[in-house]
């Protein structure tokens, strides 16, 4: 937990006003639809910096966005939506806005990465549509009531800045 909040964290929450009759007249709550939150820093979630550049070096044709320590990283913690909000695009709105939030925040982040549970066929599909590529596999890496799930590391590059 440490090493993945060792930056900077950024949420962004999509959300509805409650209907009248929900919530007294002077509260003003809303219902979160979807969360997404993100990690940056120079490490990211990674203890050792190296050896996450290294699994991308030989993963991807697009090692060149991130070279050196000089360039941070992200690391997207959790994304969830509402059940009643799936299948509307709202999932990849949360990803997109993080990755240009971050980008924003962070001209020198070189890549957003993230681990999915290996089952998660839906997510896997809207991370590769969004241009996020597996970069890595990992045996046991959730444990869920006690049982052990495998789970993908996959990144999206950003493009080098144009000077």
């Amino acid at each position: 937990f440490t090493a993945a909040t060792n930056g900077d964290c950024y949420s962004l929450a999509a959300t509805v006003p409650l209907p009248a009759g929900l919530v007294s007249e002077r509260d003003d709550s809303d219902a979160i639809l979807g969360i997404i939150t993100v990690s940056t820093g120079r490490t990211a979630q990674t203890e050792n910096p190296d050896t996450f550049l290294e699994i991308m070096r030989h993963n991807t044709d697009f090692f060149s966005t991130v070279t050196s320590h000089e360039q941070s990283l992200a690391y997207m913690l959790t994304l969830g939506t509402a059940d009643e909000a799936r299948g509307r695009g709202l999932a990849s709105e949360l990803v997109l806005r993080a990755l240009g939030e971050v980008k924003r925040q962070y001209p020198d982040c070189g890549a957003m990465y993230l681990h999915v549970i290996d089952y998660n066929t839906a997510a896997i599909r809207m991370y590769e549509k969004i241009g996020f590529r597996c970069v890595g596999f990992h045996r046991g890496f959730y444990t869920i009531d006690g049982e052990p799930y495998d789970a993908y590391t996959y990144a999206y590059y950003y493009p080098p800045a144009i000077l």
